[in-house]
Parts: structure tokens; C-alpha cells; sequence
């Protein structure tokens, strides 16, 4: 230690003969020799040299990224509606439930004539109530399941446990009061019991995971305003969760599939093995992440040359569908024919990050099916998807977040979020993007498109299609309007044709499969790039309520179909569409944390009991000659529900 003012102190160093003072002159620090001195000169100087090279390559990379690249994350929205659109016919009054249901049977349209779906949404936890209380209804009115189901997200949860389940299976397919049948609340309870069993992580995690999150939304709330902050974190609640466990969420809901049934995550998704699904068709919806491109094998890679894509990669996720018939189950990604290989985007001169490899043949998991359509986090894996929402926020520093982004995501493991298609769920990255999913709601969180689409390519002579959707979701403040239901979550909204300015205010091209950016809340981050998800030629109707005693929603309409080929979907086609809006609040959240205790279970549970009580009574109770057409059913006396 050598005092910058007064007297020197001596510098000590351990010696066996005690303190040596320093010596003077040349030879002042002799632990260290003229030549080791000369090489760290150097060293420095290289690393100087070398850092102002580095530093002039990444300013000419920033330059043609900020002109090349960073157009490609954005696109303007083209509307070119006009005047009044024509709106889908409400068919409520044609169908009872049991009637738009059956095919086939008592007098009923043949099956080949007017096939039957039937699509599970995303939701979560909450989702995951809904459709058990839903599916029981039918069980209870002796209703068989369609012929053809489609799920996503926590919908992709219910139905692979209902399809390869033995205990979900008996605990939901059974008649309500029947001999050893749980109430379908108590069903769910019981799930919920074995998922906080095999999920609950040590206290002192959870705690610092709080800290963390309540930090995050103050200082989120002083910089963007308070609802920008709320937005943002719900969408980013599934990080915190991964973060709290220390794990990655392919291993977080793989421990809650096995808690329940040991083993299960790893039943082969074949043909299902639940007696009354053995015939069911299943369409689990997942997403590709826009960094992955996909073509037939052998073909090159995708790169991005003088600023033009050649073998032009998808800027927003690509829905990827895993479809069993029979005895067969394949990957479906329109319009490029299996076998499929994922290739890699190289950015100018940065270094390629991606790695190519082929998705995994069938059967796949059911523990990567239900993870990866559920990994609502897993745009974190995926940079040109945080690169878009980083350029939507601070439009200038598009360029320096791709150059970054490309050299830290594999640091930052930040493929964690998302899920690795070959099952390995430890801590090591996924080869990105090869074998990596993105939760389904990034192309159609209600898993309406993939049944859909799967009715049109095995029914191609039926003169028209039937489809009803169990949607977990929420109407702001209860009120029955487009405005407030879309609010929350527009993934029906989205489907039909809109004008310039849609009902909640989002805005959506006029061209079925265009990119659009999502300026509406949902499971990406605002700013990101979507397909165009327009099913329908017609603008949608407004929600119908049924009496005073329930909060629930549908929709019952005829539409016709539009040509949209990101998805597959063919035009021309007529549709009756049966959507059940669950609109319940907060009590029964779509996150429910093994921490937050029995209040969230309980309020799912009231859903499940409520959606179960509500069809059932639309139904007529068991009575098929109390039975009314849809439009004209209103619920007697009250379904508690949780309140929207």
C-alpha cells in the first residue's frame, strides 16, 4: 500500500525472515520480471487492438442490421374494410345442446354429412376447471364427446390426462350421484392437492421470488403507468414461476402430470387410452418460435443475405399441430410436408446461434405435448420475438438488442422458458431452435383453428362442419359486449372479419394469415408479430347471457369459412360454431402457485361445479323433453359462480 500523500507506507508481503520494505529503483517490485512486464504490455495492447476491430465490425453490424433486419419486425397493419360487414347468422334457436352435439344418432344428420369438434382453450389452471365441469355435463346427459378434439394450453392439459389418464379419466367420466363418483369439484380439488404435493418449492424461494415480482411491478408501474405494468406482468408471471423453482417449465408441469399419475408425462401419445376416446381424433395446438425455419429435408438454411431472406423465415410463430387418428399420430405444420427440419437464421456477420435438427417422430410424450403448448414464457426463448417487443417499445435500439440478444441468449439459457421437444427438462439449453415449442396461444389460444381444420381434411364431402368451444375467459365487469370480453382476451374476436377498428380496439388485417403486430394483451408481448388468425367471412355478433342466475356466455352462429394458409384452413366452407364463455374473475386465476393456498382452488372448483350445473341445465337436466333450443334457455334460480 503506497500513500498517494505524505510519507510512503511499507508494502508487505509474506517472507519467512518477516517485513521486507520495498525496494527502490528498478528493481521495485522484483516478483515480477522484465519479460512477464513486456508481455502484459502486450497483452493490453492486443486487447485494445482487438476490441476496437470488435467494436468497428459490431457499428458497421449495427448499421446494416437497423437497415436490413430491423424492418423485418415490424409490418404495417393494412385494413382495407369498409362500409358494414356482413355479421355471422345466429343459429341459437336451430340447436339444442344435446342436438348440435349428437350426429349420427336418434334421427340426428349423419356424421359424414355434418362432422362434430370439439376445442378446449387455453387458460391455465382455470381452463383446466372449465372444461372438467364441462365435460362432465355431457357425461351426465348421456352426450358422447365428438368424434374430433382440439385443445391448447391448459385445455391441452385436461385432454391428454382425459385421454391417457386412468384416474383423471374415472374421476371426470362419471355420472354425477352415480355409485362412487366424485363431484366434479371435488374432482378438481383433488388434482389440485397432487399438484401442490409434487410442486411446493422450499419457502425461502418463493419468498425472494415476491420480492422480486413486487419490485418489478413498482418499478414498472413509475416508469409506464400502472395498466402498461399490470399487463406486462401477467404475461410475464410464468417467468417468475420458472425463476421461483430454479427449473424449466417442460420439468415444472412434467412434476405436476406425474404427481397425480406417476409416470404419465412419459405415456407415449398414441392412439388414446380412455375407453370413450378410443375413436377420438386429437389436435393438441403448439407454436413454433419465428426463429425456427421449416422446410422438407436436406433443404439449406435459412439466411439473411445483402438484407434479403432466402428461404424466408416466419417473423411470428407458426402454429405446429400434433394430430392422432387411428392408430397414427404426426407432427402438422402447413403447407410443408413431414418429414420437417428446423434450420437456423445467421444475422449478416454475427454468429450463427441456431443449430438444425428434425422434430422428433411420433408418438411424442404426452409431457412435452401438455409442457410445450403451455409454455406461455417461452417467447423468452425466443430472440427475434423479445427483439420485436424491444423494438415496439424503444423503436431506436432495435439493431443493438438483435446484436446482443444473439451473443447472450445461449449465456442466459433463456431457452429454459420454452420447451425442448426431445423431453429433457434440466437446466441445459435446447439446441434453439431446433426441438424448442412456444405455448399454442401464440397462433390460436381457444384450439379452435387445428380441430377445425383436421374436420376439413378428413370430412372434405360434408356439406358443412359443427364446432362448440369451451373458452375460459373473462368479460370485464360481467358486461355481455364484444368491447369487454375482447378486452381481456381476443382470441374469438380474432377469428372473425373486422373493421378497421376492431370492437376492442385492437387492430388486425383485412387478409387472413397477414403479420400484424399484437397490440393487444394476450400471451405475447405487445409489439410482437402475429399471423392473422381470421377464420370467419363474417364480423361476429355480441355475446348472448341466459338470465339473471348465471354470469356465462355463448355464441351460437352459422359462418362461413375464408382461405387462410398459415393454418391450413380452406374457404368456402359452412360452419356452426358453439362458444361457451366462461367469464369468471380473479378468484380462479389462470396461475395458481402451490403457494397461494385453498382460496384459488376453491374458486376453480366453484367454476367447475358451476360450468357442469349451467350445461346441464341447458341440457334439461336429463330430461330430453325439458330440453329448449339455446336461445331460448335461461338459467333457474342461481349457478354460483366466481364473480368476473
Amino acid at each position: 500500500k503506497v500513500e498517494r500523500s505524505g510519507a510512503p507506507v511499507p508494502v508487505y508481503r509474506r517472507a519467512s525472515r518477516g517485513v521486507i520494505p520495498p525496494p527502490r529503483g528498478p528493481d521495485r517490485f522484483p516478483m515480477v520480471s522484465r519479460s512477464a512486464c513486456a508481455l502484459f504490455v502486450i497483452v493490453v495492447v492486443s486487447l485494445a487492438i482487438t476490441g476496437a476491430i470488435l467494436f468497428l465490425r459490431l457499428a458497421v453490424n449495427l448499421e446494416w442490421l437497423q437497415e436490413s433486419v430491423c424492418p423485418l419486425l415490424s409490418v404495417e397493419v393494412v385494413n382495407s374494410n369498409t362500409g358494414e360487414l356482413p355479421v355471422a347468422v345466429d343459429a341459437a334457436g336451430n340447436f339444442t345442446l344435446s342436438s348440435f352435439l349428437a350426429c349420427g344418432t336418434n334421427g340426428s344428420v349423419p356424421c359424414d354429412e355434418s362432422p362434430v369438434g370439439i376445442a378446449f382453450s387455453g387458460g391455465g389452471w382455470k381452463a383446466l376447471a372449465q372444461h372438467m365441469g364441462t365435460v362432465r355435463a355431457l357425461v351426465d346427459l348421456g352426450v358422447p364427446l365428438p368424434a374430433m378434439a382440439g385443445s391448447n394450453s391448459g385445455g391441452t392439459w385436461f385432454l391428454t390426462l382425459l385421454a391417457y389418464s386412468e384416474r383423471f379419466y374415472g374421476a371426470v367420466w362419471q355420472e354425477t350421484g352415480s355409485g362412487g363418483a366424485q363431484p366434479i369439484e371435488e374432482a378438481y380439488k383433488d388434482f389440485m392437492a397432487s399438484y401442490f404435493a409434487s410442486n411446493t418449492p422450499p419457502k425461502e424461494m418463493v419468498d425472494k421470488c415476491e420480492e422480486d415480482l413486487h419490485e418489478a411491478r413498482d418499478n414498472m408501474t413509475a416508469r409506464v403507468g400502472e395498466g402498461a405494468a399490470s399487463t406486462l406482468l401477467r404475461e410475464l408471471e410464468p417467468l417468475f414461476l420458472v425463476l421461483s423453482f430454479n427449473t424449466s417449465w417442460g420439468a415444472y408441469i412434467t412434476a405436476m402430470l406425474d404427481g397425480y399419475s406417476p409416470g404419465f408425462s412419459q405415456t407415449a401419445a398414441g392412439r388414446p387410452t380412455s375407453e370413450a376416446l378410443k375413436d377420438v381424433s386429437l389436435a393438441l395446438q403448439l407454436s413454433l418460435p419465428p426463429s425456427a425455419y421449416l422446410g422438407a429435408g436436406g433443404e439449406e438454411l435459412a439466411v439473411i443475405v445483402d438484407g434479403e431472406l432466402h428461404n424466408p423465415t416466419p417473423r411470428a410463430p407458426t402454429p405446429l399441430v400434433y394430430a392422432t387418428q387411428g392408430d397414427a399420430a404426426r407432427w402438422v405444420r402447413p403447407p410443408p410436408r413431414l418429414p420437417l427440419t428446423i434450420g437456423a437464421v445467421e444475422w449478416g456477420g454475427l454468429d450463427p446461434m441456431l443449430r438444425s435438427a428434425n422434430l422428433p417422430e411420433p408418438p411424442a410424450p404426452v409431457g412435452v405435448l401438455a409442457s410445450g403448448s403451455s409454455a406461455a414464457a417461452g417467447y423468452l426463448g425466443d430472440p427475434i420475438l423479445v427483439a420485436q417487443a424491444i423494438d415496439n417499445a424503444a423503436p431506436g435500439y432495435c439493431a443493438v438488442a438483435v446484436a446482443a440478444l444473439n451473443r447472450l441468449w445461449p449465456i442466459l439459457n433463456a431457452q429454459q422458458f420454452a420447451v425442448c421437444t426431445d423431453g429433457s427438462n434440466g437446466r441445459r439449453p435446447c439446441d434453439l431452435p431446433s426441438w424448442l415449442l412456444l405455448d399454442g396461444g401464440y397462433t390460436d389460444n381457444a384450439g379452435f383453428i387445428a380441430p377445425l381444420v383436421r374436420l376439413q381434411r378428413q370430412h372434405p364431402r360434408a356439406a358443412s362442419l359443427r364446432l362448440v368451444a369451451s373458452f375460459s375467459n373473462s368479460c370485464r365487469g360481467g358486461e355481455v359486449s364484444l368491447a369487454n370480453c375482447n378486452d381481456f382476451d381476443n382470441s374469438f374476436e380474432r377469428m372473425f372479419a373486422n373493421p378497421p377498428a376492431a370492437p376492442s380496439g385492437a387492430l388486425y388485417s383485412s387478409t387472413p394469415g397477414a403479420l400484424y403486430t399484437n397490440m393487444v394483451r394476450g400471451p405475447s408481448p405487445n409489439g410482437t408479430l402475429a399471423h392473422s388468425q381470421q377464420v370467419f367471412a363474417e364480423a361476429a355478433p355480441d355475446w348472448r347471457a341466459h338470465g339473471k342466475g348465471s354470469v356465462f356466455r355463448t355464441m351460437l352462429v352459422n359462418a362461413t369459412t375464408v382461405d387462410n394458409p398459415v393454418f391450413g384452413l380452406k374457404g368456402g366452407t359452412k360452419v356452426s360454431a358453439f362458444i361457451i364463455y366462461g367469464n369468471v374473475g380473479a378468484a380462479c386465476p389462470t396461475l395458481i402457485l402451490p403457494t397461494d393456498g385453498q382460496a384459488p382452488v376453491a374458486g376453480c372448483a366453484q367454476l367447475a361445479k358451476a360450468m357442469r350445473d349451467f350445461l346441464y341445465q341447458m341440457g334439461g337436466s336429463g330430461d330430453p323433453a325439458a330440453e329448449v333450443p339455446v336461445a331460448d334457455f335461461e338459467v333457474e334460480g342461481s349457478i354460483p359462480s366466481p364473480a368476473p
